[in-house]
């Protein structure tokens, strides 16, 4: 999994320097603004991630060798608090594609207007006859 999220995290680099022209455009376009909501949600998986891995895992295996016989009450604790982090996980993914479906609507903030250094330039031509 940790080569498939190194991947992910190295075309999403690339994908924001590609789309955003400078820091302030996070904040000035509609596009960076998500991308950042964007970046939270990923960042808190992440940190899920990492505790379902260093956390869950480490105890889960202390069990594995310390409980042949007894106490089932500290393996239920681990494996509610497991089920319930990976829930949150797994929501958390689903309102990171969310918000991606979002970004595919948007103007990269590249091409938005507010980034636009040309003034002369219109953001909306209209046609009426």
């Amino acid at each position: 999994a940790m080569p498939s999220v190194v991947l992910l995290v190295l075309a999403g680099l690339y994908n924001t320097w590609a789309h955003i022209p400078s820091l302030s455009a996070f904040w000035m376009t509609p596009y960076g603004k998500t991308l950042s909501l964007k970046l939270a949600f990923v960042g808190v998986m992440l940190l899920l991630g990492g505790i379902n891995n260093f956390h869950f895992g480490k105890r889960a295996a202390r069990l594995l060798k310390a409980q042949k016989d007894r106490g089932g009450a500290e393996r239920a604790k681990l494996e509610r608090g497991f089920r319930r982090s990976v829930a949150l996980e797994a929501g958390l993914g689903v309102v990171v594609l969310l918000v991606t479906a979002v970004l595919v609507f948007l103007t990269p903030a590249r091409n938005h207007p507010a980034m636009s250094s040309n003034d002369t330039q219109s953001t909306v031509i209209s046609d009426r006859r």
